[in-house]
This record gives C-alpha cells, sequence and structure tokens, in this order.
C-alpha cells in the first residue's frame, strides 16, 4: 500500500473496485481490536482502504453508531497513512466530541494509545509522537493560516460534515483548494446524511479543467456518524420527539441574531430516533403525524445562511482570501450578511477602507477565542489599562447561567437584595465582573447566598486563565494592566465593551423603550437581566446575546448602560454617520 512521501504505485490489476475487497494490501494489516468486529463499519475496512488509494476524497455515508468515527482512524494507521512524520487528523464540530473520540480510540488501541491525541483552543492533548489527532474544524482552520498546505497531514477526515457550521464550510473551501497542489493528500468526508453527492460534487467541480485534471472521489455508504451528535449514549431507550427545534437566525435586515423556534426537519427527526436503542431496543414517540412529518424539509439550511459573518470573513481574509465572494464554498454566503460583516469589522478597526487588515487589531481579533465584539472589547481593554477587568467579564459571557434563577416568591425576595447590592446601579457586566475578581465564589455558601452558580464561575475562571496566557503573550510576557480603583475599573470596563459593541448598541425612544442603534428594532431587556432590575438610567446601553422577544421585539441579555460618545469613538462615528445618525432608524 503506497505510503505518504512515497511514489505512488500504479493501480491495482483490476478493471474496477472489487465487489468482494478481497486484495492483499503491499503490507499486511494487524487485527482490530475485538470490540469493534460488530460495528458496522468493519466490513467496509478493505473497501475504504483501496478507495482511498485510488482516490483523493472519499465520501463516507453512514448513521451514527456505525463506527465511523473510532475505527476509521484506526484503519489509517494501520494502513500505513501515519508513515514519514505524517498525521491522521479528524476534525469534530464539538470540543467533547474530540475529547472523548481521542480517548475511545486510544483505550481501543491499547499500548500504541500513545500515538492518538486531541487539540482544542488552549487545550493541547498531542505529543511527539501524536499520529491520530482529533481536533474542532476551527482549530484546522487556524492551523492553515500557519501551514495553508496543511503539510503535517496526509489524511483530513471531516467527520459529522452534515451538520455544516461555519467552520467546516470554510474548511472544506480551503481543502479544495489544497487538493491540486498536493496530489498526495487525502480528505475523507463523513455524513450521517444521504447528500453524498453534493460533498463529492464540491471537490470535483472545477471550471477550466480538463476531466483527467479533475480530482477524483468515490463514496461508500455504511450501514449503522443517526443521532445529533458524535457521541453514543448507550443507556437512552426512549425519545419523545417534539417535532419542534430551536437554533439561530441573523437577521441581517435588523441586524440582530435571534433564537428562533420553529418546525423541525426530517434530518432532525431521524437523528433524535437514533437516540434509542443504540445498543438494545428502543422506541422514539413523535408527537406529530406522519402527514406532518411529509411536510418537514428535509434539512435545516446550513450555518452560512443563518448566522453573522464576521468572524468567516475576518478569518477567511488573515487565511489571505482577497476576494470573499469568489471563495468557493459548499453554500455561497448572502451578499447582505457579507456586506454587514464588512461593515461591523471596519466600524471596530479590524479593516481598513480597503478592507484589507489592521495589523495589531484584526489578526488579535483573530487570535481570541471570542466573538468579534468582545475580542475587540478586549483589545480596547489592554490599550487603556483595564486587561485584567475586561478579560474577567469576557470569560464570564462564554458561560452560561453565571446567576441562578431563583425558584419560590421568597428566594426571588432574597435575591433582589444580594444582587442589588452586587450591582451597585450597574448592569451585569460589572456583577460579572465583581464576582471574577474576587476569591469568595470559591466558597460555595457565598454562591449560594448570593444565587451565584459556582460550577458556571469555575469553568468561566479557566477560560479567564487561558485569555490571560494569550493575551500576556500579545503584550510580549508582560504584566497586564488593571485598574485603580474599583470605580475607575467599572468606566474602563463600559467604555472598552462599548469599543467593541458599536453594533449592539441601543438608545431610550421617546415611547420608553430601547431601540436598535442601527434600525430602530425595539429591544426588551431580559427579565433576569442584573440592568433591566437593578441598573440605574442609561440613555445608551450595550447588550450581548439576542433572542426572539413579544410582539416583535428583540429580547437582549447581558446589558449595561454606557456613555453613548464611546460609541462615536474610531469607525463607530462612520458607519452611524453613514447609517443616517447616531439612533436613525
Amino acid at each position: 500500500m503506497w505510503r505518504p512521501g512515497q511514489q505512488q504505485p500504479a493501480p491495482l490489476l483490476v478493471d474496477s473496485t472489487p465487489t468482494d475487497f478481497s486484495y492483499t494490501p503491499h503490507f499486511p494489516l494487524p487485527p482490530s481490536s475485538s470490540s469493534s468486529q460488530a460495528l458496522p463499519i468493519r466490513s467496509h475496512r478493505r473497501q475504504i482502504l483501496y478507495a482511498l488509494e485510488h482516490n483523493q476524497v472519499l465520501v463516507i455515508v453512514g448513521e451514527t453508531g456505525s463506527g465511523k468515527s473510532t475505527q476509521i482512524p484506526k484503519y489509517l494507521l494501520e494502513g500505513g497513512w501515519c508513515g514519514n512524520n505524517h498525521q491522521v487528523v479528524i476534525t469534530q464540530p464539538r470540543r467533547v466530541a474530540a475529547v472523548r473520540l481521542s480517548d475511545r480510540v486510544k483505550f481501543e488501541l491499547g499500548q500504541s494509545g500513545d500515538s492518538v491525541g486531541y487539540k482544542l483552543r488552549f487545550d493541547d492533548g498531542t505529543n511527539g509522537g501524536t499520529k491520530i489527532k482529533f481536533v474542532t474544524d476551527g482549530v484546522l482552520v487556524g492551523e492553515a493560516r500557519m501551514d495553508p498546505r496543511l503539510e503535517d497531514y496526509s489524511v483530513v477526515v471531516v467527520d459529522e460534515a452534515h451538520e455544516r457550521n461555519l467552520n467546516q464550510d470554510v474548511l472544506l473551501g480551503l481543502l479544495k483548494k489544497i487538493l491540486p497542489v498536493r496530489k498526495e493528500l487525502r480528505v475523507i468526508v463523513c455524513s450521517a446524511t444521504i447528500d453524498a453527492e453534493s460533498f463529492l460534487e464540491f471537490f470535483k467541480r472545477e471550471e477550466g479543467k480538463k476531466k483527467e485534471e479533475q480530482v477524483k472521489g468515490e463514496i461508500i455508504s455504511v450501514d449503522g456518524s443517526i443521532a445529533e451528535t458524535s457521541l453514543t449514549l448507550p443507556h437512552v431507550k426512549f425519545v419523545v420527539d417534539s417535532g419542534m427545534s430551536k437554533g439561530p437566525w441573523f437577521d441581517c435586515v435588523r441586524g440582530v441574531s435571534r433564537l428562533v423556534v420553529g418546525k423541525g426537519t426530517k434530518s432532525n427527526a431521524r437523528q433524535r430516533a437514533g437516540r434509542a436503542g443504540r445498543v438494545s431496543r428502543g422506541k422514539c414517540y413523535r408527537l406529530y403525524t406522519a402527514e406532518a412529518y411529509g411536510r418537514m424539509e428535509d434539512c435545516e439550511p446550513p450555518e452560512i445562511l443563518r448566522t453573522p459573518l464576521a468572524t468567516l470573513v475576518l478569518t477567511l481574509k488573515l487565511l489571505g482570501v482577497e476576494n470573499i465572494a469568489r471563495f468557493k464554498m459548499l453554500t455561497p454566503p448572502p451578499v447582505e450578511a457579507l456586506e454587514e460583516a464588512l461593515e461591523e469589522l471596519y466600524a471596530l478597526g479590524a479593516i481598513d477602507e480597503k478592507c484589507n487588515v489592521v495589523e495589531g487589531v484584526g489578526d488579535v481579533m483573530a487570535e481570541l477565542p471570542l466573538d468579534v465584539k468582545m475580542g475587540r472589547s478586549v483589545i480596547e481593554g489592554i490599550k487603556i489599562g483595564a486587561a485584567e477587568e475586561v478579560i474577567a467579564v469576557a470569560a464570564a459571557c462564554q458561560v452560561n447561567g453565571i446567576m441562578v434563577k431563583p425558584r419560590t416568591q421568597q428566594q426571588g425576595r432574597e435575591r433582589d437584595v444580594v444582587v442589588g447590592e452586587m450591582a451597585r446601579g450597574g448592569g451585569d457586566h460589572v456583577v460579572y465582573a465583581r464576582i471574577m475578581e474576587g476569591e469568595d465564589w470559591r466558597n460555595g455558601g457565598w454562591c449560594k447566598e448570593r444565587f451565584v452558580n459556582q460550577r458556571a464561575v469555575r469553568k468561566a475562571d479557566e477560560i479567564r486563565g487561558q485569555l490571560r496566557r494569550l493575551c500576556s503573550r500579545m503584550v510580549g510576557g508582560g504584566r497586564l494592566s488593571a485598574a485603580g480603583t474599583e470605580e475607575q475599573g467599572e468606566r474602563l470596563i463600559l467604555q472598552a465593551l462599548a469599543s467593541g459593541h458599536v453594533f449592539n448598541a441601543g438608545r431610550i425612544g421617546s415611547d420608553g423603550k430601547y431601540r436598535t442603534m442601527r434600525g430602530g428594532t425595539a429591544l426588551e431587556i431580559h427579565p433576569g437581566s442584573v440592568f433591566g432590575r437593578f441598573g440605574r438610567f442609561s440613555e445608551y446601553i450595550v447588550y450581548g446575546n439576542t433572542e426572539d422577544g413579544r410582539e416583535g421585539t428583540v429580547r437582549i441579555c447581558n446589558v449595561s448602560g454606557i456613555d453613548g460618545n464611546w460609541l462615536l469613538r474610531d469607525g463607530g462615528e462612520k458607519v452611524y454617520m453613514k447609517k443616517g445618525g447616531v439612533g436613525g432608524a
């Protein structure tokens, strides 16, 4: 069997791919672990290795539980694809899946498990001997910035490709550009849907190329990763499917993201049914009729059609893509969303008038594991001398449920007293800073009395440590700045947030409601917001997450009052003036 780095051998003397796949490779394959013998993918082992030897792209379709995620990496290791200092990399949409799959493959390989590792943002579980590496899609996209040809890898496995998240689509577009210049590179796309032809056609389609010069590929169907995640839940035997789904949608017209509850899809239904009976018989109870199922859409639109694209645009710019609209992707992004992204990046100072990345701002924002708004806020915090405070707030905003919701009216009254004392007229971000900056949160009793979720704060503290280390490197390894007094720290936090949230800002209207600065959409402050209950009046606000509110409003979370003059600094003034003035509809 051909190994990476060696001269590619002539094709085997067969007219077509054999149906029994009983060919003998160039060297014997060691037996797989006994625990994997019953997996459906086991019978396709030789077919996969044969097809990979003769094609640059292989699309494997199979339901979760068929063994794709755990067995394919082992087959590639056994088949010699990790030779000559090359690695096999497997991407996952979720961090937890990358870690658990790494542990599972390591366990099945036994003593040779030292060759398996994982790499996440700020969590590197690899070593010099790693041959099989599980990563998130975003990590591999980041590696492509430093190594545009992905020279360290002989095979890239894009797992759970049917999820079609932003990083997956970017990665597939990058691989399409790399394959013609790295003929020895192999790409395996694993999907739990039957729409395999679209993936294969994407790689093969190239205008102006002769047929013999196009990328060769093949599709293999495996009986059995259907579930919505790549992890098996062995003890689930019953599933109740409501027929509804919840997901984020970006409204380009109003410039806000919404968390929308709507009808599910056939793909959702199949995936949920697959949760039950993974290792024994199970049942799925669907709370809708067969006729309703027939009227469902086949699958959800890809993420690129329903989320903000500022991070995507900034990533592609740093990858050297000059014309974003011409970058080949499975689904072209909406022009309106691209325009919105470019305007926001310009307002944040990440790109200049010619759409070039601004050094020291745009490139730093891309390095931070935050959305562009909070990333810009952290940069501003470093600039104005409040790095520690802003990093603490940014870390807290990455975790859901810092504050515990009271269960009874009595608990509600108690919460109002203690949270009001912590707020002191400020908003959500200042309360987060006060919780994080002290050490009292390490005391479980203190957290319980103040309705603080200790587990969430502990996770936020881990993120804060990661951000501290990264920001420290950005400033040359020096000590990060901190405000001199609490009052000064509060003001600088809000100033930094305003710098990064110029597109998430609101102003009080004549009707007493806050409205977005761009478009005039009515805003509803989340009932759990500290600012909504205890914050002092402010003409201007900034906010974080958004979701659908009542009567056509947009509900906002993580809200703080700010000085409106902070919004007119740098690019913010230019963008607001372009839209018709501050607060214009």
